[in-house]
C-alpha cells in the first residue's frame, strides 16, 4: 500500500518494509532500530546528520538498536555511507523554479510536506523495524498530531532543537500559534536535546510547564574524511584582515550590519559566500556593496559547493558571525573552528555562548556596525588573533564526534531501558 500510494502521489517507485532499499552491505535487517529522520538532503543538516550517525555506529554498545537514517531519495553520494541503513522512501521536494510562481509554490511546498510526513507514518508502521525515531527535523503544524500517533504504536521519541526560535515564521501565521506547535509537538518527545547549556535554559523557558529531560550534546568538529577535497592553501600565510562571512543569506545573518562596518575597515578585504533567500533582502545588500570599493568586496552569490569549502576557509583571516537574531547553534562556527580561523560573532544565541566559553574570538553586540567593527579590528591585532588560534586548537581536541555519540547511547538507554 505504502508502495502504491508513494507512487500514485509523488510518481516514482520505492520499495519499503523487508525489500527497502539500505545502504549497509553484506548483514541481515535487525530486529529495532533507532530511525534519525531527515528529509533535508543537503546543508547543516544533512552533514549533521552523516557526522552524528557514523559516530553513533561507531560507538554503538552490543545491547543496543542499530541506528539508521530516514531521508529523501535525492539524498546525494557524498552523504551516503555504509556505516548504518538508509531508508530512502522519501520523495524530493520540487524547486521553486518549477512554479510560476511563489505563491504557487508555497501551496505546493503545503500539500508536500503533508504527504510526506503522512508517507513517514504509514512506513514506520508497516516497516515494524523503528523502535524509536530521533528527528532533527519535523514539520512544525504536523507534530503536534503525528507524534502522538507514533507514541502510541509504542514508537519513542527524540527531537534535535537546532533552534528554539525560527529565523522567520510562516506567512500568515500568528506567532503565538506557530510556537504553540513547537510546544505541543517538542512536549511528546521522551527527550529533546540541544547543542549548549544556554540554548538549554532557553528552551526550558519557551516550554513553560512541564517537559521532557533536556540534554546537551554539542556537535563535534567535522573531521575531514579521507576522501574530502583538501585546502590547496592551507600553508600559506593568512591575512587576519581577509574576512568571510559563509553561508545562507538572510536579514538575521547581519550581512547588512557587516557591510556598514566595512566603511571603518579600510584594510579589510570580504569574501560574501551563499545564497539569498529573499529578493527584497538581496537587492538591499547589493545597495550596501555599491557604496564600497569593488576591490574590497568578493561576492559568490550561489550554493558554495562543499568541494569549495576548505580552500573558501583557508584563504579567510576572520569569519563574521554578525546575527542580529538566533537561538541555535551555528554549522559556520565549527566549519571555522575545523579550518582554525578565529571568528567574530554577535553575543546571540549558541555562536556568542560558545564564543565566549572557548575564546576563540570575540563577541560584540548585535546591530552595531561600529561595535563589530571595532571587534574585528581588536581581533585582527597579533596578540589576541594568535591566541585564539591557540584556544581553537585546545577546544577541537575536546569536541570530538565520539563524545557526541556517547552522550547520545546515554540518552537513548535512559529511555529504550525505563
Amino acid at each position: 500500500m505504502v508502495k502504491t500510494e508513494c507512487h500514485r502521489i509523488y510518481g516514482f517507485d520505492h520499495s519499503v518494509g523487508s525489500t527497502m532499499k539500505t545502504e549497509r552491505q553484506g548483514s541481515e535487517r535487525p530486529q529495532g532500530e533507532i530511525c534519525m529522520y531527515t528529509p533535508t538532503t543537503s546543508g547543516g543538516h544533512a552533514l549533521y546528520t552523516l557526522d552524528l550517525l557514523s559516530a553513533l555506529a561507531a560507538t554503538k554498545p552490543a545491547s543496543r538498536p542499530e541506528t539508521s537514517l530516514i531521508t529523501c531519495s535525492d539524498l546525494p553520494k557524498r552523504y551516503r555511507t555504509t556505516r548504518y541503513v538508509i531508508h530512502d522512501l522519501l520523495p524530493p521536494v520540487r524547486p521553486a523554479a518549477d512554479f510560476s510562481s511563489r505563491t504557487v509554490w508555497s501551496f505546493y511546498r503545503q500539500i508536500y510536506y503533508y504527504r510526506r510526513d503522512r508517507l513517514f507514518l504509514e512506513w514506520v508502521k508497516k516497516a515494524l523495524c523503528c523502535r524509536a525515531v530521533h528527528f532533527q527535523e519535523y514539520t512544525d503544524w504536523l507534530a503536534p498530531m503525528h507524534f502522538p500517533i507514533l507514541k502510541r504504536a509504542g514508537v519513542r521519541l527524540f527531537f534535535t532543537v537546532h533552534g528554539v526560535y525560527p529565523n522567520r515564521y510562516m506567512s500568515g501565521v500568528p506567532k503565538a500559534v506557530f510556537h504553540k506547535w513547537c510546544r505541543d509537538g517538542w512536549k511528546q518527545c521522551d527527550t529533546l536535546f540541544v547543542h549548549t547549556e544556554g540554548l538549554r535554559q532557553t528552551l526550558r523557558q519557551f516550554l513553560r510547564s512541564e517537559h521532557p529531560p533536556i540534554v546537551v550534546t554539542p556537535p563535534g568538529i567535522t573531521e575531514t574524511p579521507a576522501h574530502a577535497v583538501q585546502p590547496s592553501s592551507v600553508h600559506q600565510p593568512v591575512d587576519p584582515h581577509h574576512l568571510l562571512f559563509f553561508g545562507v543569506i538572510r536579514p538575521t545573518k547581519g550581512l547588512h550590519v557587516l557591510l556598514q562596518a566595512m566603511h571603518a575597515l579600510h584594510d579589510c578585504r570580504l569574501t560574501i559566500a551563499g545564497d539569498f533567500k529573499e529578493a527584497s533582502y538581496k537587492k538591499k545588500i547589493l545597495e550596501y556593496i555599491a557604496e564600497l570599493p569593488k576591490d574590497r568586496i568578493r561576492l559568490i552569490d550561489r550554493f558554495v559547493d562543499d568541494t569549495e569549502i576548505p580552500d573558501l576557509f583557508a584563504q579567510s583571516g576572520l569569519v563574521v558571525l554578525p546575527y542580529t537574531f538566533f537561538y541555535g547553534q551555528s554549522g559556520v562556527l565549527r566549519l571555522a573552528m575545523k579550518y582554525g580561523v578565529p571568528v567574530v560573532a554577535s553575543d546571540v544565541g549558541g555562536p556568542g555562548e560558545s564564543v565566549r566559553a572557548w575564546h576563540v574570538g570575540a563577541c560584540v553586540p548585535p546591530c552595531d556596525p561600529e561595535a563589530l567593527a571595532h571587534g574585528i579590528l581588536r581581533m585582527a591585532e597579533p596578540e589576541p588573533y594568535q591566541a585564539a588560534k591557540a584556544a581553537i586548537e585546545r577546544v577541537r581536541g575536546d569536541l570530538t564526534w565520539t563524545r557526541t555519540a556517547q552522550l547520545t547511547w546515554q540518552a537513548y538507554s535512559s529511555i529504550l531501558d525505563a
